[in-house]
């Protein structure tokens, strides 16, 4: 596809992010043309909250309490805009929101927000949408292969899939504390199993419930799955969702659909 394959030996994880997710910009034209009824899927790319765990409320009330704190903006204000932007990075959400409210933020202040917002989740419960563990479950022993992408930090996540006795079913995990969640998860996802990361996309869903989870999903070439429980289907659908389902118990018989 005339796509250079020159990793970069030394790099940040910015500018890994950027160079990868230039390397995805032409894949998508070239899987536009496959035909969905025709694959086997083998491998389904999971966000973790809004998909398996019932987070996204309390990821919106800590944020906007924390912009609240900060610059004194109205917390449904602030709210409204976590949710619609749902699946961003949070380093990417806080800087937003800040030139949205015309705030000046440095990476400092950026960084404390996040470890204030991480700190606060950790004491919440972690609530897991009806038969998401099921579902996993049942598509793990028919032979598919999970991946986890979140903006989460990983550590946490593991903890969490361990607790809830899922983490065996997920060949990787990777969080946004060091690689920002993006199209660079996807193709570490693929060098995980040691396949083309073409080969690797084309036999992939991405199940996310955010307008950015179906963006990284459509720039990659993957199916996207949206689930409207964060934001309404028809942003789902505008970001690239191919099929939307209501929960995650739904998708043993949406991918047994789409192999006929």
């Amino acid at each position: 596809m005339g796509t250079s394959r020159r990793w970069p030996r030394k790099a940040s994880p910015t500018q890994w992010v950027f160079f990868i997710d230039k390397q995805m910009q032409g894949l998508y034209s070239f899987f536009a043309h496959y035909k969905e009824g025709e694959m086997k899927i083998k491998y389904i790319i999971t966000d973790v909250d809004g998909v398996i765990l019932d987070r996204m409320p309390v990821f919106a009330e800590i944020f906007a309490q924390i912009v609240f704190d900060k610059w004194g903006v109205q917390k449904g204000l602030a709210n409204a805009y976590y949710l619609s932007t749902a699946g961003t990075p949070l380093y990417a959400q806080f800087r937003g929101f800040a030139e949205i409210c015309s705030q000046r933020v440095t990476n400092g202040e950026v960084k404390q927000f996040e470890e204030r917002f991480f700190k606060e989740v950790q004491k919440r419960r972690v609530p897991v949408f009806e038969g998401a563990v099921d579902a996993i479950t049942q598509l793990h022993r028919s032979g598919k292969l999970f991946f986890a992408t979140t903006g989460s930090q990983t550590g946490e996540i593991v903890r969490i899939f361990t607790d809830i006795e899922i983490e065996p079913c997920y060949e990787k995990i990777m969080g946004s504390d060091k690689i920002p969640k993006s199209a660079t998860h996807v193709i570490m996802f693929a060098m995980k199993i040691r396949i083309d990361q073409d080969k690797f996309c084309s036999q992939a869903v991405y199940v996310g419930d955010g307008p950015y989870d179906m963006e990284v999903a459509k720039k990659c070439g993957v199916i996207g799955i949206g689930i409207p429980s964060t934001v309404p289907e028809e942003k789902l659908r505008e970001a690239g969702a191919s099929h939307i389902i209501q929960s995650l118990a739904e998708l043993p018989a949406l991918i047994d659909e789409l192999e006929k």
